[in-house]
C-alpha cells in the first residue's frame, strides 16, 4: 500500500490519500523508491501534505539520495502553506543537507525570503526564536517571531 498512498500524494490526490490512510495505509511506508508519502508529496497542495501530517508523517526525515528533508524542498521552492504545514507539525528548521545548508539557505537562494519575514511562516510560534549558523559557508542567522526579521551575516 505504500507504493498507492506515494502516488496519490505525489499527484496531489487528496480523496485517495484519505482512504488509503482510513484503509490502514502506513504513512511513514517507504515505496519502491524508499521514499515516504510525504517525501514524494505535490508540495503545492498544502492539503495533502498536512493530511499526511497530521497521520503522523514524519517531517524531519531525510531523502535517501540526497540528504533533503521535506522542509528543504519546501522552503527552495517557496510553498508558504506547506512550509507553515510542517512547522505546525514539528519540522526541525536547523536540519542541514548534505552541503550543510538549512533550509532557509535554499529559500534564500531561490528568492524565497518571505517564508522568512514577519510571521508568514510561523503563525503558531509567536514567541519564538531559531537561530544557527552554517560554518561551510559562513553564514550566521536568526529569526524572532516577535520582531519579524531574519539577518543573514557574513
Amino acid at each position: 500500500m505504500a507504493d498507492q498512498i506515494c502516488n496519490a500524494s505525489a499527484s496531489g490526490n487528496l480523496p485517495r490519500v484519505l482512504v488509503l490512510l482510513q484503509n490502514g495505509a502506513n504513512v511513514n511506508g517507504l515505496n519502491k523508491y524508499n521514499r515516504t508519502a510525504l517525501q514524494v508529496v505535490k508540495l503545492g497542495d498544502a492539503a495533502v501534505v498536512e493530511a499526511l501530517l497530521r497521520a503522523g508523517a514524519d517531517p524531519n526525515l531525510r531523502d535517501p539520495v540526497c540528504g533533503l528533508t521535506v522542509m528543504h524542498d519546501a522552503a527552495r521552492e517557496g510553498f508558504i502553506e506547506s512550509v507553515r504545514a510542517l512547522v505546525d507539525y514539528g519540522a526541525d528548521l536547523n536540519l542541514v543537507d548534505e552541503q550543510g545548508n538549512l533550509p532557509l539557505h535554499l529559500a534564500a537562494r531561490e528568492g524565497h525570503l518571505e517564508l522568512w519575514w514577519g510571521q508568514t511562516a510561523y503563525p503558531k510560534r509567536r514567541s519564538s526564536s531559531i537561530s544557527g549558523s552554517c560554518s561551510r559557508v559562513r553564514v550566521r542567522w536568526s529569526w524572532r517571531s516577535t520582531g519579524g526579521s531574519v539577518r543573514l551575516q557574513q
